[in-house]
């Protein structure tokens, strides 16, 4: 089912989340972050670069703003529904509990937002230098 390509492709995803997390984790807890908060960033963080990386990763020989990539309402749904369910545990007192998470702030979005679009940017540069560049841009 994994090509070379795929598998190099998620290999790199997963190296960008797992040292960029701990990055990120190591980063706030230094300048005083309460583990929790910091904890709950990483969490989101995972979440939703996976859920962003998906639509990156559907076709490696186009770019993700072509317009295949996102006729796939089923796909999209899900994405939607990951992101409702990401957002409920964060935010809801009784699930923030049970995953011991707490209310992000919106300095917590940006960071979180960012790395997601940092992760997709590299993605498709990695992409572009796998394809033929010619038929990517197309």
């Amino acid at each position: 089912i994994f090509d070379t390509q795929r598998k190099f492709l998620v290999a790199l995803v997963s190296l960008l989340k797992g040292l960029g997390s701990l990055a990120i984790f190591m980063f706030l807890t230094a300048i005083g972050t309460a583990v929790p908060a910091a904890r709950t960033v990483v969490f989101t963080l995972l979440s939703l670069t996976s859920l962003a990386s998906v639509f990156s990763l559907k076709h490696l020989d186009r770019p993700l703003w072509h317009r295949f990539t996102w006729n796939n309402y089923k796909l999209l749904g899900a994405v939607i529904v990951g992101l409702a369910l990401q957002l409920v545990v964060v935010y809801w007192p009784f699930l923030q509990s049970v995953f011991h998470t707490v209310s992000l702030q919106e300095s917590d979005w940006l960071l979180i937002l960012s790395f997601c679009a940092l992760v997709v940017f590299c993605l498709e540069v990695v992409k572009y230098f796998m394809s033929n560049r010619r038929s990517y841009l197309m």
